[in-house]
């Protein structure tokens, strides 16, 4: 299960962008088709940053969590960070530089209280 990290996002962001970039994000990740995931199986995050100085000119975004699989490869990553960076600075933050950095993981390396 994908675990999306969002950080600069501005403080002051109004609720209803925040669920717009939510459900934009977790659209976009589910819509690559190699992932085989549906939307409610992406989690996002929008941490809060104490330091709130500069915050939305610089978005940065991790995707974690993903589990290694065969069809999961670096070409399919890669355009997994395209997709959703392009969509975050096309329609959230046009005037932001916006980085998108995704990892895979060994899933025998992951416990979840749902097994």
């Amino acid at each position: 299960m994908p675990i999306v990290f969002v950080y600069g996002v501005p403080s002051n962001e109004e609720p209803r962008a925040l669920k717009n970039l939510l459900g934009d994000i977790q659209e976009t990740v589910a819509g690559v088709q190699e992932l085989r995931l549906k939307k409610e199986d992406v989690i996002v995050f929008f941490p809060k940053d104490l330091v709130e100085e500069g915050l939305g000119e610089e978005i940065i975004i991790f995707v974690k969590g993903l589990y290694e699989k065969p069809e999961r490869t670096d070409g399919v990553l890669k355009n997994l960070a395209k997709v959703l960076g392009k969509k975050v600075k096309e329609f959230h933050y046009p005037n932001s530089l916006v980085e998108v950095l995704v990892e895979s993981m060994n899933p025998f390396r992951v416990w979840t209280s749902n097994t």
